[in-house]
């Protein structure tokens, strides 16, 4: 953005709501980094950072450590126990439209069931099965696809449960990818769509997952750590949902990602038959066991006693991408992720948690535009931007220093809270003489020897630029403040000038004799607010206020009319 001279900065007025004050301690790494165009964005860590690092067990594991060890570190307190049984999983993936599209694939050999009559099909050819919501809020069945028009063959008295005679049910996306999954796939119509549940066993289950959320070329302790995770997080699920919906959990990174048989390997087969049925408990139930990629050297606190907040010795080992990271996020991203701020101007972290470099993630973090200002959690700034963690460094050059008598009276009269951040340092105006101004993201700041240094804000900043700036209405004398006896008008004073602003009549200016004698008889308490600036007609000088007017002229002076 390109800055103006002095008499007409390019700053925005109105731009923090609600008192924002600043709860972390100074440092480089909380900004307020000016956002002008790009904010080029350092941090630590990918994901939430609560339980087990992946990356962190491959650094366990290639110091020797193994799978025990690396769990009791992520998951201290919890035990070992063994499970087995089935899991359902519901197919978010594989979503086509508002229905499902399913084949085998071994053509002829998918068999069809509907669980409300008992029903049963075997299609001897290759066309595939489509099921979408009907009427009366059943469940249709179609046959074709492939090139051949869909076939209504029956509303579904039930859930359609689809089989195989050999090989694996497959499923076709939205998008044309094909997966398939062992064990059963059921339909499940909920509301106005029908979801895929892949029925199967826990262990066929981790096949599909180990090698979605790791790579099974790491270290084979670091890979067993990952099975035992994932498996312990997916009977803590199964557990919350028993008896209250018609699948356990979800098949994406909402849960956890499984990806059926397109994944499968021998690494993964091995690290979970190694594992076979091992969960970790807590207080006799499987703990809620999270990972995620990178803790950035910190694990994060989450809601169980097993979650505590410590440093990691092993996340940033060599080959960790994402122990630090940068990333761009442009202005136009922000004003999409929080439109009311505005044009945004500014981002600062205002508090973190103390734990790790830099001070730690990200707990709050303040979004300052033109229009107003959000302050939001650090997982809400990564998840609108889309960043890889919460743990958020700014930079710190983007924003320039304040010194001298204008630092003093930001610091003095509210700062950022009520002034915003500053868009540049101070310089010597060309004019008025011997003044020095600032440009700040909601106001200007003017000083001299002769007046001190002064802030001018808000509406009264809008009408101060439009009247010629302070080359015009001189050099301000303080800050605007309420008039005396009244609760609505506010006031301040400039060298040749005063400027007035109530919200039923905006900001005027009064100058020279008009404003003297205006001042003299009462001001608003008399007169009522000005609600244009003086003008000149036919050798005299008007002005208009709420409840009279005033005329100068050259032979009269100032005359004051009430109305």
């Amino acid at each position: 953005m390109t800055r103006r001279a002095p008499a007409a900065l390019l700053l925005a007025a109105g731009l923090v709501g609600g008192g924002l004050v600043a709860t972390a301690p100074a440092q480089a790494a909380n900004g307020p980094a000016s956002v002008e165009g790009d904010l080029v964005v350092q941090g630590h860590g990918f994901g939430h950072g609560r339980g087990l690092s992946q990356y962190g067990a491959r650094g366990a594991a290639l110091e020797g450590q193994d799978v025990w060890r690396i769990l009791d570190f992520y998951y201290p307190g919890t035990t070992n126990y063994r499970v087995g049984g089935d899991i359902r999983v519901r197919l978010d993936d594989r979503a086509n439209g508002d229905g499902v599209v399913a084949g085998s694939t071994v053509p002829g050999a998918l068999r069809m069931t509907d669980t409300g009559d008992g029903t049963t099909w075997v299609l001897d050819r290759d066309p595939q099965v489509r099921v979408v919501p009907g009427a009366g809020g059943r469940a249709v069945m179609q046959v074709g696809g492939a090139g051949r028009p869909w076939f209504t063959v029956r509303a579904l008295a039930g859930p359609l449960q689809l089989e195989v005679t050999s090989g694996a049910v497959s499923l076709t996306a939205a998008d044309g990818t094909v997966r398939s999954y062992r064990g059963t796939v059921t339909t499940a119509l909920d509301g106005a769509r029908v979801w895929a549940v892949n029925r199967l066993s826990l262990e066929d289950y981790l096949r599909g997952v180990v090698p979605a959320e790791m790579p099974t070329s790491w270290p084979a302790q670091a890979v067993r750590a990952q099975a035992v995770a994932a498996r312990t997080y997916a009977i803590n699920l199964k557990d919350a949902a028993a008896g209250r919906r018609a699948w356990d959990l979800c098949s994406t990174d909402a849960c956890q990602v499984y990806r059926g048989t397109s994944v499968e390997n021998a690494a993964g087969d091995s690290a979970v038959s190694a594992t076979v049925g091992l969960v970790r408990l807590w207080g006799g139930k499987a703990a809620f066991t999270e990972f995620s990629s990178s803790n950035g050297g910190w694990t994060a606190a989450g809601a169980q006693p097993y979650a505590v907040a410590k440093e990691d010795p092993w996340d940033g080992a060599a080959g960790n991408p994402n122990s630090t990271w940068t990333a761009t996020v442009s202005s136009s991203a922000i004003a999409r992720a929080w439109p009311q701020v505005g044009a945004p101007r500014a981002v600062e972290v205002v508090a973190r948690d103390g734990r790790g470099r830099d001070g730690g993630r990200s707990t709050r973090i303040a979004v300052r535009g033109d229009a107003g200002t959000v302050e939001v959690t650090g997982a809400a700034f990564r998840s609108k931007l889309g960043l890889k963690s919460d743990w958020v460094v700014l930079p710190s050059t983007s924003v320039p220093s304040l010194t001298g008598a204008i630092g003093e009276r930001y610091r003095a009269t509210g700062g950022a809270a009520r002034w915003g951040v500053p868009l540049a340092a101070e310089f010597a105006a060309p004019s008025p003489r011997g003044s020095v101004a600032q440009g700040f993201s909601r106001s200007e700041a003017w000083w001299s020897a002769g007046t001190g240094a002064h802030f001018i804000t808000g509406g009264i900043l809008d009408r101060v630029r439009a009247s010629g700036g302070v080359d015009v209405l001189g050099l301000p004398l303080d800050e605007e403040q309420v008039v005396s006896g009244t609760t609505s008008v506010v006031a301040q004073r400039f060298a040749r000038s005063t400027a007035w602003w109530s919200a039923g009549t905006g900001a005027w200016t009064t100058r020279n004799a008009i404003d003297e004698a205006y001042r003299a008889a009462g001001g608003p308490l008399a007169l009522g607010a000005p609600v244009e600036d003086e003008r000149a007609v036919d050798g005299r000088v008007v002005q208009r206020f709420e409840r009279g007017d005033a005329v100068w002229t050259p032979a009269g002076g100032v005359v004051l009319t009430p109305r």
